[in-house]
């Protein structure tokens, strides 16, 4: 279920690459898991569960509430991050940090066991991330470059994310033991979507975008897509350990890989084989 979130996060992010340029992260954004909170409750009312809400603690209800808005604060800071520096510095510090933030946190608040391979598993997959997200052949930014100030503000704020996701990695976790994946699901999704709609509003510049009819098209893909990585990766912590789950949700630059090279006719370097191969061993380690 980890590494299906993973890929389906990968597979959503490569399907609105095409529209970033033109629309901003926060209106994609609003669409994309506005589309996963309908498909969230579509299918939790498709098996049955909508009743089991009612059954659900307040305290539960607030952890996943609060949870959801560590994550959504996160997702708000990555993006934030990437637009002040190189995503290739960016993304390999930030999810280096989740996975150490979330590895030392499920040690000391969830009682799990670290392991020598899941160790050296988390730590290939960081090294496997390195390689992806460097390997990509870019143009150059400029003849200065990110000023050195920028560059760690941007690290910063990449740590803030980081933090923030595991956050709401060990809250969701905590709340797994009481909620069913699905009707969690529906509480934490439709609160994203609305306090995403609420901070468009505010923002009110919607008009100024030119969406076309396939944009639309691609970005409710893209969050039928997010929305699936959701639901999985809250089944991941009802059945696994947050730290495995931290470890294995990082690897969606894995199945971004060959996406690029199909589709987005991106180049293979070295650096991309390597990193694909490493991070593989990672996830093999790590089901040890």
């Amino acid at each position: 279920m980890a590494l299906a979130s993973a890929a389906f996060w990968a597979f959503g992010s490569a399907l609105v690459k095409n529209v970033t340029p033109h629309v901003s992260a926060l209106y994609i954004s609003v669409v994309r898991v506005g589309c996963g909170a309908l498909l969230s409750v579509l299918i939790t009312a498709m098996l049955g569960q909508i009743g089991l809400l009612g059954d659900t603690p307040l305290r539960v209800v607030g952890i996943l509430l609060g949870c959801s808005l560590a994550v959504m604060l996160g997702n708000l800071g990555f993006v934030r991050a990437i637009a002040l520096d190189d995503v290739s510095r960016v993304f390999p510090v930030t999810n280096g940090l989740y996975i150490m933030f979330s590895v030392v946190a499920s040690v000391l608040f969830a009682g799990e066991t670290l392991t020598w391979y899941i160790g050296v598993g988390g730590f290939l997959v960081l090294i496997g991330i390195y390689l992806l997200a460097t390997g990509q052949r870019r143009q150059p930014v400029g003849p200065g470059g990110t000023p050195p100030r920028i560059r760690l503000l941007a690290m910063l704020i990449g740590g803030a994310a980081a933090l923030s996701w595991s956050i709401g990695l060990i809250g969701v976790n905590d709340a797994m033991k009481y909620i069913e994946p699905m009707p969690a699901n529906v509480i934490r999704m439709p609160f994203m979507a609305m306090m995403l709609t609420a901070m468009a509003a505010v923002r009110g510049d919607v008009r100024r975008y030119q969406v076309s009819r396939q944009d639309i098209v691609l970005m409710v893909l893209s969050g039928l897509l997010a929305g699936g990585s959701s639901i999985t990766f809250v089944a991941a912590l009802k059945w696994s350990e947050p730290a495995t789950v931290a470890i294995l949700n990082s690897t969606a630059p894995l199945f971004l890989a060959p996406l690029a090279f199909m589709f987005l006719h991106e180049h293979a370097t070295w650096k991309v084989m390597a990193g694909t191969i490493i991070c593989v061993a990672g996830v093999i380690l790590t089901f040890l």
